[in-house]
């Protein structure tokens, strides 16, 4: 069976996710194989929906959008940041992922909808970084910039600079809650 709409909520509460309570419990479903799971069943013109909370630092939504471009990666998709649109209120972070590219009508309503409902632009094909941060504002707001490094050619180097960790959570460590890098310390 296919899918036009998977929409996954926030990971535990907002509690439980900054305190790291969640770091030890596996998450099968926040990982690639999970991940390709889900892409398979959505219908040839499906979406799926990611939300999470906005952290301080940020953690979560930006692990996030690394299994995001990793999951669309191995799925061939060369070009991961044409499938994914992204904006973020004063708490949460949402993820909006199309197996095919979203064409510009897509990129015009998310616009559109962020502006009549204050809502902050984090990405869409194209997007300028003096776009994102405008409502909410988050002193050096992080998601932009990272969605555009780990959608880009310099995503190993970010990767390695970020504070925390930005491995592929995979069946085999299925942890995507499990963000301390010993390196940070």
């Amino acid at each position: 069976e296919q899918f036009d709409l998977v929409f996954l909520s926030l990971l535990g509460s907002h509690a439980t996710a900054t305190a790291g309570a969640a770091s030890l419990d596996p998450t099968y479903l926040f990982t690639v194989e999970g991940f390709a799971a889900l892409f398979g069943r959505l219908a040839p013109e499906g979406l799926a929906v990611f939300t999470t909370w906005v952290e301080n630092p940020p953690r979560t939504g930006v692990r996030l959008a690394a299994l995001i471009i990793d999951a669309l990666r191995r799925r061939g998709l060369n070009e991961p940041a044409q499938h994914i649109l992204a904006l973020r209120s004063w708490s949460t972070l949402t993820f909006y992922v199309a197996l095919d590219a979203f064409p510009s009508s897509a990129m015009e309503r998310l616009k559109a909808f962020a502006q009549e409902h204050s809502f902050d632009l984090v990405h869409y094909p194209g997007m300028k970084p003096a776009e994102a941060n405008q409502i909410n504002i988050i002193p050096d707001e992080p998601y932009f910039a990272a969605l555009e490094a780990l959608a880009g050619p310099a995503a190993d180097d970010f990767r390695r600079r970020w504070p925390f960790h930005l491995t592929t959570p995979s069946d085999n460590a299925p942890f995507f809650s499990h963000h301390f890098r010993w390196a940070a310390v």
